[in-house]
């Protein structure tokens, strides 16, 4: 008798259970205390009006697009409450993760520097690129308040903590934080017919739990297809992973767009996502959050969460910001997922 293969939600749902109620536990409280000490800090420093530096240490970061984007939402929050804030990107000794692939990681780089610079709010944008020793020598200078300080001069990393810090932020009063499709789609000037936006994740080097399997992109596809019959469908990833959906196309018969036959860079891959008239992803992949950000966007996404650093704000609404439009699930099956698009058929 053949053992029947379980579905990735349901392990993913027996992982986050165990991990959050018992092995990680502790974890997932520090990381939650610590987050609403470093939220009574920051109102206490707007408060005093006293300068705010936010830093970004590649040496302490993955070299990810995802999670760069974190380091990005906090800042435009920072500075939608105080003109005092400067963000400061680090590098020192490089870090294993940044070397490993020469040319990616200087596309990221560049890529990073863009993002920082164009989705900052302009009005009061001060980003400094410096060594990590100059980073620390900027702030000794002044009275001043660093976000995660302890973290930063321990040269400890704080992305796990920013998903968590981001739940804990009151964005009532500061709506401008968020973009709106009109706002990013100025970053890319190519014009296309209405189309639907689906991110497509396949990564050969980690994360493999998180990549679509084909038959989960075909089903996809086809209810896409089904749902939005008047629009195109555009497959958003990165150089490999469009030459994996291609390939995956081709041999079904689809009719479908690719981001990297319009878009040569991140940003100008946001602003496809952005002029789609629909976004959708399942699983995982850097544009998750991104797409979160942009208030007017009609979506559906449903990540995977181990239940070790990250606890969503409810299992059904990932944020708390989200509105009725923006659907962001945790750890669901790919049949409840695509059951959530139906709610967007004209």
């Amino acid at each position: 008798m053949v053992a029947k293969k379980i579905p990735y939600h349901m392990i993913s749902k027996v992982r986050y259970f165990y991990s959050s109620k018992f092995r990680y536990r502790n974890q997932l409280k520090m990381i939650d205390r610590r987050c609403k000490r470093e939220h009574a800090k920051i109102n206490e420093a707007i408060k005093q009006k006293i300068p705010i530096y936010f830093i970004y240490d590649r040496d302490t970061s993955p070299p990810t697009y995802g999670d760069f984007f974190y380091f990005v939402m906090i800042y435009r929050f920072l500075q939608s409450n105080t003109a005092d804030v400067t963000f400061i990107i680090s590098e020192s000794k490089q870090s294993s993760e940044w070397v490993k692939s020469e040319p990616f990681i200087k596309k990221l780089k560049q890529d990073q520097n863009n993002i920082i610079d164009k989705l900052s709010i302009q009005k009061n944008k001060k980003i400094k690129i410096a060594s990590y020793e100059d980073a620390l020598r900027i702030i000794k200078r002044e009275k001043s308040f660093l976000l995660f300080r302890s973290q930063i001069e321990n040269r400890d990393s704080i992305h796990p903590f920013l998903f968590n810090f981001l739940n804990h932020l009151d964005f009532s009063e500061h709506e401008s934080i968020f973009f709106t499709k009109e706002e990013i789609s100025n970053l890319n000037k190519i014009e296309n017919e209405p189309y639907v936006a689906f991110q497509f994740r396949y990564n050969k080097e980690y994360g493999f739990d998180r990549n679509l399997t084909k038959k989960e992109f075909l089903k996809i596809i086809k209810e896409l297809k089904s749902i939005f019959s008047d629009k195109d469908i555009m497959i958003v990833s990165d150089k490999s992973g469009c030459e994996i959906a291609k390939s995956w196309s081709k041999s079904n018969n689809l009719n479908l767009l690719f981001s990297k036959d319009f878009s040569e860079n991140f940003l100008s891959d946001i602003s496809l996502l952005a002029k789609s008239e629909f976004y959708f992803q399942f699983k995982g992949g850097g544009m998750g959050l991104i797409a979160s950000s942009i208030s007017d966007l009609n979506q559906v996404q449903s990540w995977i969460f181990y239940g070790r650093k990250e606890a969503p704000f409810k299992k059904n609404k990932v944020f708390y910001w989200l509105k009725n439009h923006q659907i962001v699930l945790s750890n669901k099956s790919l049949n409840f997922t695509l059951s959530k698009i139906r709610y967007f058929k004209k």
